[in-house]
């Protein structure tokens, strides 16, 4: 494998923000998802990146645990104490 096979699913409220025209082929933007898909994608991920410089509690990396999903974080102190 290798970059170029590398797909990025974004999903969550601030997507409707980005400007998908300036996005590589690769990135796919989900918008908003239910539970269900939300899980799906959990489970399906190699990875879950979450960018956050700053998050008081992430509900993202527990997720992200349950489903047994390695979790690239910053490491900001909070996030630290989740992972």
């Amino acid at each position: 494998n290798t970059v170029k096979d590398l797909k990025i699913k974004i999903a969550g409220q601030g997507t409707a923000d980005l400007d998908k025209s300036k996005l590589p082929s690769q990135v796919e933007v989900l918008g908003i998802v239910t539970e269900s898909e939300l899980l799906n994608l959990y489970r399906d991920a190699h990875y879950v990146v979450v960018p956050s410089k700053m998050e008081g509690f992430c509900l993202q990396i527990i997720e992200a645990h349950t489903c047994e999903t390695p979790v690239i974080m910053r490491p900001v102190e909070p996030l630290l104490e989740l992972a």
